[in-house]
Protein backbone atom coordinates (compact mmCIF):
# COMPACT_ATOMS: atom_id res chain seq x y z
CA UNK A 1 0.00 0.00 0.00
CA UNK A 2 1.18 3.51 -0.83
CA UNK A 3 -0.08 6.89 0.34
CA UNK A 4 0.15 9.95 -1.90
CA UNK A 5 0.35 13.17 0.10
CA UNK A 6 -0.74 16.40 -1.54
CA UNK A 7 -0.28 19.83 0.03
CA UNK A 8 -2.43 22.74 -1.13
CA UNK A 9 -1.38 26.12 0.27
CA UNK A 10 -4.97 27.31 0.08
CA UNK A 11 -8.43 25.84 0.65
CA UNK A 12 -9.90 25.42 -2.85
CA UNK A 13 -13.66 25.89 -3.40
CA UNK A 14 -15.80 22.74 -3.34
CA UNK A 15 -16.35 22.77 -7.12
CA UNK A 16 -12.59 22.98 -7.74
CA UNK A 17 -12.08 19.94 -5.50
CA UNK A 18 -14.77 17.98 -7.34
CA UNK A 19 -12.97 18.65 -10.63
CA UNK A 20 -9.62 17.82 -9.00
CA UNK A 21 -10.96 14.45 -7.82
CA UNK A 22 -12.04 13.67 -11.40
CA UNK A 23 -8.53 14.63 -12.56
CA UNK A 24 -7.01 12.34 -9.89
CA UNK A 25 -9.09 9.41 -11.08
CA UNK A 26 -7.95 10.03 -14.67
CA UNK A 27 -4.24 10.34 -13.74
CA UNK A 28 -4.32 7.20 -11.59
CA UNK A 29 -6.09 5.28 -14.35
CA UNK A 30 -3.49 6.46 -16.91
CA UNK A 31 -0.71 5.20 -14.60
CA UNK A 32 -2.56 1.92 -13.96
CA UNK A 33 -2.80 2.61 -10.24
CA UNK A 34 -5.87 1.89 -8.14
CA UNK A 35 -6.90 4.25 -5.36
CA UNK A 36 -9.23 3.11 -2.61
CA UNK A 37 -9.61 6.09 -0.31
CA UNK A 38 -9.09 9.81 0.17
CA UNK A 39 -8.64 11.72 3.42
CA UNK A 40 -8.50 15.50 3.73
CA UNK A 41 -7.48 17.64 6.68
CA UNK A 42 -6.88 21.36 7.18
CA UNK A 43 -3.29 22.55 7.27
CA UNK A 44 -1.88 25.77 8.62
CA UNK A 45 -2.99 27.77 5.60
CA UNK A 46 -4.63 25.29 3.27
CA UNK A 47 -5.47 21.65 2.84
CA UNK A 48 -3.67 18.31 3.11
CA UNK A 49 -4.94 15.40 1.03
CA UNK A 50 -3.93 11.76 1.40
CA UNK A 51 -4.77 9.32 -1.39
CA UNK A 52 -4.47 5.66 -0.49
CA UNK A 53 -3.33 3.28 -3.25
CA UNK A 54 -3.44 -0.51 -3.35
CA UNK A 55 -0.08 -0.82 -5.12
CA UNK A 56 3.36 -0.42 -3.62
CA UNK A 57 5.17 2.20 -5.69
CA UNK A 58 8.81 3.23 -5.60
CA UNK A 59 9.67 6.62 -4.13
CA UNK A 60 10.23 8.41 -7.44
CA UNK A 61 6.89 7.19 -8.83
CA UNK A 62 5.13 8.44 -5.69
CA UNK A 63 6.82 11.82 -6.07
CA UNK A 64 5.92 11.99 -9.77
CA UNK A 65 2.23 11.30 -9.06
CA UNK A 66 2.18 13.86 -6.24
CA UNK A 67 3.71 16.43 -8.61
CA UNK A 68 1.16 15.65 -11.33
CA UNK A 69 -1.71 15.94 -8.85
CA UNK A 70 -0.70 19.46 -7.84
CA UNK A 71 1.42 19.03 -4.73
CA UNK A 72 3.18 22.20 -3.57
CA UNK A 73 6.13 22.72 -5.93
CA UNK A 74 8.63 23.63 -3.22
CA UNK A 75 7.64 20.51 -1.26
CA UNK A 76 8.14 18.43 -4.44
CA UNK A 77 11.61 19.88 -4.97
CA UNK A 78 12.62 19.25 -1.36
CA UNK A 79 11.22 15.72 -1.50
CA UNK A 80 13.16 15.06 -4.71
CA UNK A 81 16.37 16.14 -2.99
CA UNK A 82 15.54 13.94 0.02
CA UNK A 83 15.03 10.92 -2.24
CA UNK A 84 18.31 11.60 -4.07
CA UNK A 85 20.13 11.75 -0.71
CA UNK A 86 18.55 8.44 0.36
CA UNK A 87 16.41 9.82 3.19
CA UNK A 88 14.05 7.04 4.33
CA UNK A 89 11.04 9.05 5.54
CA UNK A 90 11.07 11.77 2.91
CA UNK A 91 7.30 12.16 2.34
CA UNK A 92 5.95 14.19 5.25
CA UNK A 93 3.18 16.73 5.57
CA UNK A 94 3.81 19.39 8.18
CA UNK A 95 1.26 21.52 9.94
CA UNK A 96 3.86 24.16 10.77
CA UNK A 97 5.88 25.81 8.08
CA UNK A 98 9.62 25.22 8.14
CA UNK A 99 11.29 28.59 8.58
CA UNK A 100 14.85 29.67 7.97
CA UNK A 101 16.78 31.19 10.80
CA UNK A 102 17.49 34.80 10.22
CA UNK A 103 21.10 35.85 10.16
CA UNK A 104 22.19 38.00 13.06
CA UNK A 105 22.67 41.63 12.21
CA UNK A 106 26.25 42.84 12.35
CA UNK A 107 26.66 46.17 14.04
CA UNK A 108 28.83 48.65 12.17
Amino acid sequence: MTTLKIDFDWDPPFRFMEDWRDLCRWVLREYHVEGFGVETSPSGRGLHVRIFLREDLDDMEVLRLQFLLGDDRTRCRLNYLRIMKGVDHWNKLFVRRVQRRSRPQVEQ
